[in-house]
């Protein structure tokens, strides 16, 4: 059999009708979709899905991929995944929805994306959530160098710190000017890059 990979950065709007697609072909076994599932997103997803293979007259089974992260009291990721995630985003061109290194709004939506996993029970709860609600089998990953993450300067954790717990309803306008410049900095970007595997 065959397998796709199905990128939401790179496909946008057309997601969901590459995936419905790709579940016509008949040799296909493997779809991996690379996009980010909030916990809002999980039902319909999955009920999209399941639609597409019944169309066809096949069955899905769903795995979810999640990146390793010890997390917070309150969040399923900690600052420095928060940190990595938001460098990632406002360094990326040609992004299909422009959040990208041309967006002066990138730190209001990875703030906003970042608190949708806000849990009771950290990294953990979102684990067991998604085996609950979305995939029974669940792999996790790590994506970030356990050797450098004690090494995160205090003022980009300070700075990830501000960026997530900024009010959606009243975002600071000059914080994406500030932010861009502190991640720029010489000690940030170094550790930035290190860290990712």
């Amino acid at each position: 059999g065959t397998w796709r990979i199905l990128e939401g950065d790179v496909l946008g709007r057309q997601f969901w009708q590459a995936a419905g697609e790709a579940l016509a072909r008949r040799t296909l076994r493997l779809l991996v979709l690379n996009r980010n599932f909030p916990p809002n997103s999980w039902q319909v997803s999955l009920e999209k899905l399941k639609s597409f293979a019944a169309r066809e007259g096949r069955h899905v089974v769903p795995i979810a991929v999640l990146p390793f992260s010890r997390g917070t009291a309150r969040n399923a990721f900690g600052l420095e995944e928060l940190a990595v995630c938001l460098n990632g985003v406002q360094n990326r061109t040609d992004h299909g929805t422009n959040l990208d290194v041309t967006c002066n709004e990138t730190c209001k939506v990875t703030s906003l994306f970042y608190n949708l996993y806000n849990t009771r029970y950290g990294h953990e709860d979102l684990v067991h959530s998604v085996r609950q609600q979305l995939a029974p089998r669940v792999a996790v990953v790590h994506w970030l160098d356990d050797n450098v993450l004690p090494h995160m300067p205090g003022t980009l954790r300070d700075l990830a710190w501000h960026v997530a717990s900024a009010p959606q309803s009243n975002y600071p306008p000059d914080l994406e000017a500030h932010v861009r410049r502190t991640l720029a900095l010489e000690d940030h970007a170094s550790f930035l890059h290190a860290v990712r595997l």
